[in-house]
């Protein structure tokens, strides 16, 4: 349902970025490969920067390329430390998808 799900929040005028700690080399072509990648205005990987989330600098980078406050930005993650304590930390809302 991934497709169905960006899909609606493109036509609800969402702006959509991804911060991955991946080689971008490899998910490049899996973003292109399951046809997600136009879905996305923003993305931001560990490889290109030397860091990894829970490093502020990732989501800072983020926010500034969507012109958008962390007050305004919600961020949806799977890793309580790299994504909710790094997101929730700058004042991000957080939405924890785990086990």
């Amino acid at each position: 349902h991934v497709v169905d799900t960006l899909s609606k929040l493109k036509n609800e005028e969402y702006l959509l970025g991804i911060i991955s700690n991946t080689q971008d080399v490899f998910t490049w072509m899996e973003l292109e490969e399951f046809e997600i990648y136009d879905f996305f205005d923003v993305v931001i990987f560990s490889s290109i920067f030397n860091r990894k989330k829970p490093d502020a600098t990732l989501f800072y980078q983020a926010l500034s390329l969507l012109e958008l406050h962390p007050s305004e930005s919600y961020y949806v993650g799977n890793d309580s430390i790299d994504d909710i304590y790094g997101a929730g930390k700058l004042g991000i809302k957080t939405i924890f998808i785990g086990e």
